[in-house]
């Protein structure tokens, strides 16, 4: 019996920030309807390691995101979230759902260990995806992960004063 090599999936979308060290691809499978985002951002899982954990119930998010949710251990139907990602920046928001039309889900940043080695989630899609749709949503993602790795660096501030008599 021989196989049947498929063909590499379609890449709809790339991009690779090399100063935040942020990859994304969203690719279409040859066989389904479906689209392939791949995620890798070993600065920002640094970042997000030292955020402080809250949680929410695992039941309540998309299927999309089962691979990438981290159970608490204390209570294995609630998963760990990272509420200042979604404070941190205006381009990720912290809901439950998966929708190309929006911004991206901060929950896509919450696990820091599959951010760093990177992880790729499936996207059945019901209705077709514009390629302009995938291209804002994929610059909000990379300008949310910039804006995290911003936010984190130390400033200095300096102050001119005058002497009033």
């Amino acid at each position: 019996m021989t196989e049947i090599a498929l063909p590499p999936p379609e890449i709809l979308k790339a991009r690779e920030d090399l100063k935040t060290q942020v990859t994304l691809e969203i690719s279409r499978p040859p066989e389904g309807q479906s689209l392939r985002i791949y995620i890798k951002a070993p600065l920002v899982a640094s970042v997000v390691r030292n955020m402080t954990p809250g949680n929410y119930q695992k039941e309540s998010y998309a299927a999309i995101y089962k691979p990438i949710l981290k159970e608490l251990a204390a209570n294995p139907k609630m998963v760990i979230t990272r509420p200042a990602i979604a404070k941190a920046t205006r381009n990720f928001v912290g809901d439950v759902s998966f929708d190309f039309a929006t911004q991206p889900r901060a929950i896509l940043l919450c696990n820091p260990e599959a951010l760093e080695e990177g992880y790729t989630l499936d996207f059945k899609v019901e209705t077709p995806v514009a390629q302009d749709q995938l291209r804002k949503w994929g610059k909000m993602f990379m300008e949310g992960c910039a804006d995290i790795i911003t936010n984190t660096r130390p400033f200095r501030m300096a102050w001119v004063m005058n002497k009033v008599e």
